[in-house]
């Protein structure tokens, strides 16, 4: 019983870690911070309005609500309005303790963040 709650423990622990990056497409184009409550996420290119794209966010956890809650933290930080998502992947990752396995779905997305162009 100690084995399983200890393994349960761990799988849940690992459940916050992450791995995040951004990469600007020109090193000297850089905006003030924006609210991250104000950066949406869209699952494809918006096209009510012209933008200007600054880099690729890259962001890794295991629910999309912790997920979106990182694209939008990183891209406020650059200055961004929103941000698409160019690719989604899933890894599937496990432990197993003696006769008891514990499995979960790892997901690492890449988004562009965008600036919205003034008119």
């Amino acid at each position: 019983m100690k084995k399983l709650i200890c393994l349960i423990t761990i799988v849940l622990l690992s459940g916050c870690a992450s791995t995040e990056s951004i990469n600007f497409y020109k090193d000297g184009l850089r905006y003030n911070a924006t609210s991250p409550k104000d950066v949406k996420v869209f699952h494809k290119i918006p096209t009510d309005r012209e933008f200007i794209e600054l880099g690729e966010v890259t962001v890794e956890g295991y629910s999309w609500s912790y997920i979106e809650k990182l694209l939008k933290s990183k891209a406020s930080k650059a200055g961004g309005d929103a941000v698409y998502i160019l690719n989604k992947d899933e890894k599937r990752e496990g432990a197993m303790i003696g006769q008891i396995a514990a499995m979960d779905t790892r997901l690492m997305v890449t988004g562009v963040v965008i600036k919205y162009k003034t008119k």
